[in-house]
């Protein structure tokens, strides 16, 4: 897997990342767990969420991997004004 170095070159990021918009759908940590660890079995350390991803869950359910410490969580911030949060999406 090629990687990008970014932060002065202190960090190093895979050039491919995984989106885990609806990682929650794969239903039990085990199958999440498994995902992400195949992912950085092939190299991958980079991981994009949002906080409305899986109302909020997303972030939660891919730290499930013991592999973590290695991992690059990137996060998007949706700021909404609307009181329901559901009515946001």
């Amino acid at each position: 897997m090629d990687s990008l170095y970014i932060a002065d070159g202190k960090l190093e990021v895979s050039a491919f990342g995984l989106g885990c918009m609806r990682i929650t759908g794969l239903g039990t940590k085990d199958a999440v767990r498994e995902l992400v660890d195949t992912a950085m079995d092939q190299g991958i350390n980079f991981f994009d969420h949002a906080d409305i991803y899986a109302d909020g869950n997303s972030e939660g359910k891919t730290v499930t991997s013991a592999k973590i410490d290695s991992c690059i969580l990137q996060t998007h911030l949706v700021v909404c004004l609307i009181v329901d949060f559901h009515k946001c999406k």
